[in-house]
């Protein structure tokens, strides 16, 4: 369940404005739902994470390398991200990191999302550089944001250098 990090993460993003898997196999080392015909990415084990993620305390991220993302809508195996039908998207933090330490330097990841059970393609946006914290503990990522135009199952590809962390979501409307 998302702490602290998860709280700060939910209230960061609403008030910017902005809006898997790791590398090439969409289905290696992701724990998959009862439902595997959109097999729901889940966030990695805290002892997967790099320190400067995994002292957050909070168990919501995925990635690899210094590309990281928070899945915090996913509380449960096969969880949907939930989205407004009229266009409120889902929104997320993207990490960026360089030797270990969280850094803007980099620029945001370029992020693409098509749909998996059907023809389609997704909106992407990014805030600026967002920084917070709680506890005394740093916290910085880019706000960034998918507006899906439909329900169903998506694979979101996230880039930044030879970094690649791809996931599935499923989107369901919420009113």
């Amino acid at each position: 369940m998302p702490g602290a990090w998860g709280r700060v993460l939910a209230a960061g993003l609403l008030l910017s404005a902005a809006a898997g898997c790791v590398g090439a196999d969409a289905a290696e080392g992701q724990r998959r739902p009862a439902d595997a015909s959109c097999p729901v990415t889940m966030p990695m084990d805290v002892a997967r994470l790099p320190p400067v993620l995994a002292r957050s305390g909070d168990d919501v991220w995925y990635g690899e390398g210094g590309l990281w993302v928070g899945l915090s809508w996913v509380g449960a195996p096969g969880a949907a991200a939930p989205v407004r039908p009229d266009g409120g998207g889902l929104k997320y933090p993207s990490v960026t990191l360089r030797d270990g330490r969280h850094t803007e330097a980099l620029g945001p990841p370029t992020v693409r999302a098509r749909r998996l059970d059907a023809p389609g393609t997704a909106r992407v946006s990014f805030g600026g550089y967002a920084d917070g914290g709680i506890d005394s503990i740093p916290r910085y990522w880019w706000p960034t944001g998918i507006d899906f135009p439909d329900s169903g199952c998506w694979l979101v590809t996230e880039a930044l250098g030879d970094d690649v962390v791809r996931f599935v979501v499923r989107v369901e409307e919420t009113t």
